[in-house]
């Protein structure tokens, strides 16, 4: 009996080692949470129009944002959370601290989080508090405090300047946080890749190449631009000297944000997966699953309705598109078009802008270049800047 009990139990312990070596890697990555401390603005009217005036950010939300991130994180139960920056609204001190208070809660709770900087986290000149008719500035953070402040969810510098570190998440995924952002002396929107940067990836490469090990990278500036008309200035300026180095360290996977579009586009072997800002409609996020293989497939997904409050996505996407709205008619305001032609091209405009934000758009499909509306963009405004964006997008100019 014990001897049957004993291989009863060598087996369970077998099975049990065999499924947690063979088990997936799963990583959820969030990008653009820009968080900003209710403390900082709520009450205020000035604050309310200046966010209705700007891109669609609903940070006037963010406490039911972030407690939402927290309930998608707890429902996937990831191997790590990753934020590839911009964590704030820019970068106030009072923000960095309560977000990062609430990362602790998914650490204490076995999930753990690391970040990388986005260009709105350090040094900037933007941080600000409002109250009622008045604004002013606040406390933002130098590197030194956002290492201090996010020292759970950072690992030591890796290249001995900036905030870039590897995550050995087990013997089979590490995931290469390179902090490609330039906030020493001025804030800039581009990424730039550094020397010192290349002499700390490039041997971590090789090491798991050697060793068989899957790595990811992961940056806020993408490595790939999505602009044509201005391609360095949401992407890595130098992006040339990177990418070589990626994919001869065999990584075909790289997460990144910044651009707020759910954008993923593969070149060369290698593909750039720009998760879509949080803080906007419709809150995408994005699932990584490496199996056995080594190949990482990455997922796009959208916060539970159960997560937010009644009716938040409905008046997300009214926000959302009420911004369009306004957007279109400021730039055909003037121009001699009918106004059954106008109602048309606005309306074609904020349907094409929130399936490109979402991730969803495919500028093949027929819907969209067989539409009427796109002609008259190219006949009555198609140098305007939403004009110009829609004939590239499409190819139609």
């Amino acid at each position: 009996m014990k001897t049957r009990l004993y291989f009863v139990f060598l087996i369970m312990m077998i099975t049990m080692i065999y499924n947690q070596c063979c088990a997936d890697s799963q990583i959820m990555v969030v990008t653009d949470i820009h968080y900003l401390a209710p403390s900082l603005y709520e009450g205020s009217d000035l604050f309310l129009r200046s966010i209705a005036n700007a891109d669609g950010k609903m940070t006037h939300y963010s406490p039911e944002l972030l407690d939402a991130l927290l309930a998608e994180a707890r429902h996937q139960k990831p191997d790590v959370v990753l934020i590839t920056g911009d964590l704030t609204f820019y970068g106030e001190k009072q923000s960095h601290q309560e977000l990062a208070a609430a990362m602790d809660e998914l650490w204490d709770e076995g999930i753990p989080v690391y970040v990388i900087p986005g260009n709105h986290d350090i040094n900037s000149p933007y941080a600000r508090w409002f109250s009622g008719e008045d604004w002013g500035y606040t406390d933002n953070v130098t590197p030194e405090e956002f290492r201090e402040i996010w020292a759970r969810c950072l690992l030591p510098s890796e290249d001995g300047y900036t905030m870039s570190y590897t995550v050995r998440l087990n013997d089979k995924v590490w995931i290469a946080m390179a902090d490609v952002c330039v906030y020493d002396e001025a804030v800039e929107m581009y990424g730039f890749y550094s020397q010192e940067q290349q002499a700390w990836l490039v041997p971590m490469l090789e090491e798991a190449k050697t060793a068989g090990v899957t790595v990811i990278s992961a940056t806020h500036q993408s490595l790939i631009p999505r602009s044509s008309s201005r391609p360095n200035s949401y992407s890595i300026y130098n992006r040339e000297y990177m990418l070589p180095d990626l994919r001869a360290g065999g990584v075909t996977l790289n997460l990144s944000g910044h651009i707020h579009i759910m954008s993923v586009l593969e070149k060369d072997g290698l593909t750039d997966a720009a998760t879509g800002a949080f803080c906007i409609h419709s809150h995408c996020y994005g699932l990584v699953t490496v199996g056995e293989d080594g190949i990482p497939h990455y997922e796009r997904h959208t916060v539970c309705d159960e997560h937010l409050p009644e009716g938040f996505k409905a008046l997300s996407e009214a926000f959302f598109s009420e911004r369009d709205v306004r957007n279109a008619e400021e730039q055909l305001a003037g121009l001699d078009i009918p106004e059954d032609a106008r109602r048309v091209m606005v309306e074609y405009a904020r349907r094409v802008n929130a399936d490109n934000f979402a991730g969803i758009l495919d500028p093949n499909d027929p819907k969209w270049l067989e539409d009427p509306a796109l002609e008259l963009w190219a006949e009555y405004a198609p140098e305007t800047g939403t004009g110009t964006r829609l004939l590239q997008m499409f190819d139609a100019h």
